[in-house]
């Protein structure tokens, strides 16, 4: 299925973070980041309505994820990669693989946990990609 534009009541970032809950507890290991699965909601902006069982793909195939902690040495190039000064922020979409991360809910929020080196790129919103 080709990337929708999606019409959003709730910034997509902004239902992430009240979804997940204060992370201020939390310490990710390693270049490892924890990043927050964007669910796709029930409408397009050209009005029509998704399945359930459309939507419910995001949690299983989706790959927009959003950004939410990110270990000490995430992008830090060493001998074995060199990221060639890309680096990503807290806040910021990215896409990668499903099978690059594993499978965490905290809060409400469903979430992966990633390598660094398995972020394939940077993307300007979460409808740019599925």
């Amino acid at each position: 299925m080709p990337p929708m534009k999606m019409l959003h009541s709730v910034d997509p970032a902004e239902e992430i973070w009240k979804n997940v809950g204060d992370l201020s507890g939390f310490k990710i290991a390693g270049n490892q980041i924890l990043c927050g699965v964007y669910l796709r909601p029930e409408k397009t902006k050209s009005g029509l309505y998704l399945a359930e069982t459309t939507r419910d793909e995001d949690r299983h195939q989706g790959k927009a994820v959003l950004c939410l902690l990110k270990g000490p040495s995430a992008f830090v190039s060493d001998e074995n990669y060199d990221f060639k000064n890309f680096d990503v922020q807290i806040g910021e979409w990215i896409a990668s693989w499903i099978s690059d991360g594993r499978k965490i809910i905290i809060g409400k929020q469903e979430c992966r946990v990633i390598e660094d080196h398995h972020v394939r790129l940077k993307i300007p919103s979460p409808d740019s990609v599925f």
